[in-house]
């Protein structure tokens, strides 16, 4: 599994950046605990437990989320590769069908088209990029098929 982590979102930083402020105001009330008179010590601590409940509640929430986002974000990354893996295939498929079997090179460049339908300059560059790589080309026009 990838360590790479993605970038979160502003709404969550905001969240982030707000549950670290309720933290730091939650210790700054538990510090000051030993101040408060005995008799309102049930409804300070009532208090800091209500906070401490809220607190807990959003740290799970927060991290469920981060969680579900860097999950997402890794599987995206890996049907992004996946597709440009077969892109790759089906660009040195059509060079190998465009100069071993040019009969069938229209309907092939025609179906991969429709297939990678609004990367077509990309294919387009892709073919010329290993038909002008010579080592490339040749091991491509010499590939009995397609792997």
């Amino acid at each position: 599994m990838s360590d790479k982590v993605y970038e979160m979102d502003d709404d969550y930083n905001r969240a982030m950046t707000e549950l670290v402020e309720c933290i730091k105001i939650r210790d700054e009330l538990a510090d000051e605990f030993h101040l408060v008179l005995p008799e309102n010590r049930n409804e300070a601590r009532s208090i800091l437990d209500a906070m401490n409940k809220k607190i807990e509640q959003m740290e799970a929430a927060l991290a469920k989320e981060y969680e579900s986002f860097q999950a997402l974000r890794r599987a995206e990354e890996v049907r992004d590769a996946a597709f440009d893996e077969m892109f790759e295939r089906v660009v040195k498929s059509y060079i190998h069908i465009k100069y071993n079997h040019p009969d069938i090179e229209p309907e092939v460049k025609e179906k991969a088209l429709a297939v990678w339908e609004g990367r077509e300059e990309q294919f387009h560059d892709r073919v010329a990029m290993y038909e002008n790589d010579k080592t490339e080309f040749e091991k491509i026009i010499a590939r009995a098929e397609t792997k």
